[in-house]
């Protein structure tokens, strides 16, 4: 797959977000959280960013 070029991206990006694993995941709001909550790097992310911190992952995650 050639990364500069967005039609492929969007193909691959659509088919990765319509895979039933990944919709398993999103439709899982517990699955979510713990996935944030065990990621340092996004931990990082909501601490230091104000969009990330309006999310409930990030609030939930400072709060808990």
């Amino acid at each position: 797959m050639n990364m500069a070029n967005p039609e492929q991206m969007q193909q691959a990006m659509s088919q990765m977000m319509n895979n039933p694993m990944m919709q398993s995941v999103l439709n899982d709001p517990e699955m979510l959280r713990n996935m944030f909550s065990s990621n340092p790097a996004i931990q990082q992310v909501c601490m230091s960013s104000q969009a990330f911190t309006m999310n409930a992952a990030c609030t939930a995650e400072q709060q808990g």
